[in-house]
């Protein structure tokens, strides 16, 4: 992503933090961490923070009574859960009680980070709803169409999926990996073509020209990249 972003981590897993601060801190984030609860509040205090990885087991006060109480404080700050515990229950109340998102351990850090990008475009967009990409994409994802300066247009699921993610990052480059794993989760095929066919399909329907592509455009070395030209 082109901007900076703090992440607070509270977990006690020591391997985890490590993993995490490793990963993002070549990733234009700053990796804040905490292994208890009540060790989180001095980084709300005297850090802006982005976004909230939380495990769901914790000593102490639990992953699940935090989320309840900084939702009540930070509405527009997003939480995504960890947890070892990954039934179909449990993330169902995770994500009844607060949370933004939830992601089962073990899990790829590939696909966390295309989450955490997901979220914080989504939480970006909600805070700065006159932007200018605003302006001129409506995208309705439960009626699965976007509306570009007046122009509806009726997509796909898939093809929803894809033009959410680019909208709320725009200017951000996404390889064809972090699109499957957006897309499939841990289900993603890296050798599967089809992402390419559903880009094409997408361009016919949002570009004037999509042989010359003004919107989605192909960054060499790089991937995809959204541009509100």
């Amino acid at each position: 992503m082109d901007a900076s972003y703090n992440i607070l981590v509270i977990d006690d897993d020591e391997i985890i933090h490590n993993l995490l601060s490793s990963y993002f801190s070549t990733r234009n984030y700053t990796v804040f961490s905490a292994f208890r609860c009540e060790d989180a509040d001095k980084y709300l205090q005297e850090q802006r923070i982005d976004i909230i990885i939380l495990d769901v087991v914790l000593p102490g006060k639990s992953g699940l009574q935090l989320v309840e109480t900084l939702k009540a404080k930070y509405e527009d700050l997003p939480v995504l859960m960890l947890s070892s515990q990954g039934s179909v229950g449990d993330r169902i109340l995770g994500l009844e009680i607060g949370a933004d998102d939830y992601l089962s351990k073990p899990f790829s850090v590939r696909e966390l980070e295309l989450r955490i990008k997901k979220l914080l475009g989504a939480f970006y967009a909600k805070r700065h709803s006159v932007s200018d990409v605003r302006q001129h994409w409506v995208l309705n994802a439960e009626h699965e169409c976007v509306t570009r300066d007046g122009l509806k247009v009726k997509l796909t699921n898939t093809e929803t999926k894809l033009l959410e993610l680019f909208i709320n990052n725009p200017n951000t480059s996404f390889s064809r990996d972090d699109l499957s794993i957006a897309l499939y989760g841990n289900e993603h095929n890296p050798l599967d073509r089809s992402l390419d066919a559903h880009i094409n399909r997408l361009r016919k329907k949002i570009e004037d020209d999509p042989k010359e592509p003004r919107y989605l455009k192909t960054v060499w070395g790089k991937g995809y990249r959204f541009f509100n030209a």
